[in-house]
């Protein structure tokens, strides 16, 4: 448990909030220690190696909210 969020964005040039997301949605493994996010350096080189064998999901493309869909006027 090296990593701090902010290590964690900076390492997968993602916002604190898209890792925010992924914590919530249980995408990413992390611990709590004293009310703080950590990780394992190890556990998330294998799982941005493990996403990318993963054909459902990939956790660097964002998907575009469907209420904006088709509501762009020119």
């Amino acid at each position: 448990m090296d990593l701090k969020l902010k290590d964690v964005t900076e390492l997968l040039n993602v916002s604190e909030t898209t890792v925010k997301r992924w914590i919530s949605d249980g995408k990413i493994p992390y611990y709590r220690l004293n009310n703080q996010y950590r990780f394992s350096r190890s556990e998330i080189e294998n799982w941005v190696l493990n996403w990318k064998q993963e054909e459902d999901f990939s956790p660097f493309v964002e998907e575009a909210p469907k209420e904006k869909l088709g509501t762009q006027q020119f």
